[in-house]
């Protein structure tokens, strides 16, 4: 194992696992009960041999003097039917024992993948959004339920190996006490056996490497392709597309035969090896000492538990270099998300009653590409603001400036003069209401699609946002009403209908701020009116910004603050700007009436 590799386990053993540590105190109790009960047992089949051939010369061996010792204490004679009675015992203590082993060690690692599953959610949740942005399509789920699992086959490794070499000690003690000579030759065959599959367990890694990744490729294809399915089917493109993956699943195919391959071909080997030697022992013995049929059988018993000790161990080693690939992302998101966590130590009440002030605010995604430059505004408590400009203007920017999802790299957003950081994250956007042109639904039922998570909302407040959102009639219409289910992004609805079920999410909190980001951008001129006419009724009520293209949308505006190339170019009352021919308001909305006639 490379020094990595190592770094590896002693990260996951000093921070993960460190916390199961008592309990896998207790599995290495238990493998030495086992083993003590085992090797007991075994050891009770020199007397029986005895007894059954008649031979009153039972081997003197420490563990046959041991069982005599026992049944002397006892007060037992030593019969077949008593032997076969103790033997019987033991085992059954030794089946109890394993239960326990087994209760525990699948106790233990269910509670570190569904602990740690959580905690990794939890994490990534709240994360920063710049860092999320990065990520790719079902990287998260393959990480969590894939890359987890994997790490979880370490644990499992551990809690496995702890009872089993408690198990070995006692195997090798008891097969000592019989025949040192062997023992000591037996436990050198092994441990050479292990340094000759050493370059298996390498090529595993490999192998293991290649197939993590191939699996990443392969989430994210699959969710991709079920997001875009209806495109992949109207382009009738989905036999390309199934024929470009048939090729990443072919790949994956046989690097999975080739590493199922490379970790059973030394455990395959060990077994008849095993045997091998246990015959030429036998040869040995039967020709050259005075031979004990009784001892012999019982130390072959032992030594062959010796190589299938040797056995699983290197099936073990293959299983952790398979593991320690899924470890490290595991670790490394780990990392990540806690580096890049969503800081916010103020805890200030969200507080608006004058207005929301953008000052001198400038922002870029990189240092080549600045997207705001110094723009400043003001928006007055219940005004509806519209913010129009070309694409790439900054429009979207401002919104996400206003979510707090970045950070300005200069200047300040205040709210009634106190910069918006000082509020609690939480409670900020507890009210703040956002609906874009990118819808997400669940595929759940319009109740709780609505009311998303918020227990707090209850059924008469529901109805009213549906009734300002102008949907709530639309849901009554369906033979289950709120109750009905709406599918896999909503995709059971029109495109309005799923924006004004969006639109009653946000309305649903009673958001002290609205904004729309190109929320009827992709509508129809139905759904559009009936978008419009939810946010006329939101005049005077609530703050609102809206962000769009379309002027029917901004046209009833308070106000209109044009962005071009990242700077504030004009602002006004919408009469105002079409008075301007040079405005930009104005050149749009002639060329649009121009398009209509």
């Amino acid at each position: 194992m490379n020094r990595e590799n190592l770094k590896i386990c002693r990260i996951l053993f000093q921070t993960v696992f460190a916390r199961y540590k008592l309990r896998i105190v207790v599995l290495t109790m238990l493998g030495f009960v086992n083993g003590i009960l085992d090797a007991a047992g075994i050891g009770l089949l020199i007397p029986l041999f005895s007894l059954v051939v008649k031979n009153s010369s039972i081997s003197q061996s420490k563990v046959s003097l041991i069982v005599l010792h026992m049944f002397t204490a006892m007060g037992l004679s030593m019969t077949i039917a008593t032997v076969l009675i103790f033997m019987s015992l033991l085992f059954i203590g030794k089946a109890i024992a394993e239960f326990f082993l087994v209760f525990i060690r699948v106790r233990i690692m269910t509670e570190y993948e569904n602990n740690t599953r959580i905690d990794l959610y939890s994490k990534t949740l709240h994360a920063r959004w710049p860092y999320l942005l990065g990520h790719k399509i079902g990287y998260l789920e393959n990480v969590m339920m894939v890359d987890l699992h994997s790490t979880g086959g370490l644990l499992k490794q551990l809690c496995q190996t702890a009872p089993n070499i408690a198990t070995f000690i006692i195997y090798i003690v008891a097969a000592f006490n019989i025949s040192s000579t062997v023992t000591l030759l037996t436990l050198g065959v092994g441990l050479l056996f292990l340094m000759v599959s050493k370059p298996f367990l390498a090529r595993t890694k490999k192998y293991a490497q290649r197939i993590t990744l191939i699996n990443k490729m392969i989430a994210h294809r699959v969710n991709e392709s079920v997001m875009g399915m209806k495109t992949i089917k109207a382009s009738g493109v989905d036999e390309l597309v199934v024929r470009r993956e048939k090729k990443v699943f072919d790949e994956l195919k046989k690097i999975i035969i080739r590493s199922s391959l490379v970790q059973h071909s030394g455990a395959s080997i060990a077994e008849p090896l095993s045997f091998i030697f246990i015959a030429l022992v036998f040869a040995f013995s039967y020709k050259h000492t005075a031979f004990d049929l009784a001892s012999f059988a019982v130390v072959m018993y032992l030594i062959q538990r010796i190589f299938t000790f040797v056995k699983k161990t290197l099936s073990a080693l293959h299983v952790i270099n398979e593991s320690l690939v899924g470890a490290r992302h595991v670790l490394d998101l780990n990392t990540a998300v806690e580096e890049n966590k969503e800081e916010s130590t103020a805890n200030e009440s969200f507080v608006f009653t004058e207005k929301i002030e953008f000052r001198n605010v400038s922002f870029a995604y990189d240092t080549n590409r600045p997207i705001l430059t110094d723009v400043s505004f003001d928006i007055k408590q219940n005004e509806m603001v519209g913010i129009i400009g070309p694409s790439g203007a900054g429009k979207t920017t401002i919104a996400d400036l206003m979510l707090r999802l970045f950070i300005p790299d200069s200047g300040e957003i205040a709210i009634d003069g106190k910069e918006i950081s000082r509020f609690s994250l939480h409670d900020f956007r507890r009210h703040i209401g956002y609906v874009s042109q990118d819808i997400f639904l669940m595929n759940d039922t319009i109740a709780d699609n609505i009311t998303f998570y918020d227990d707090s909302i209850d059924e008469a407040r529901m109805i009213e946002a549906a009734r300002m959102a102008n949907i709530y009639d639309f849901i009554i219409g369906l033979d289950k009403g709120f109750k009905t289910i709406i599918g896999d992004r909503g995709i059971l609805l029109s495109g309005g209908q799923r924006q004004r079920v969006i639109l009653a999410r946000a309305l649903a909190r009673k958001p002290a701020v609205l904004i729309l980001d190109e929320a009827t951008s992709a509508l129809d001129n139905e759904s559009e009116a009936l978008i419009q006419k939810s946010i006329e009724g939101l005049k005077g009520g609530v703050t609102v910004i809206v962000i769009a293209h379309r002027l029917s949308t901004i046209i009833g505006c308070d106000r209109l603050i044009g962005l071009e190339d990242g700077k504030i170019v004009e602002a006004g009352a919408p009469q105002e700007l079409l008075a301007n021919d040079n405005s930009y308001f104005s050149k749009v909305y002639n060329l649009a009436q121009k398009h209509d006639e």
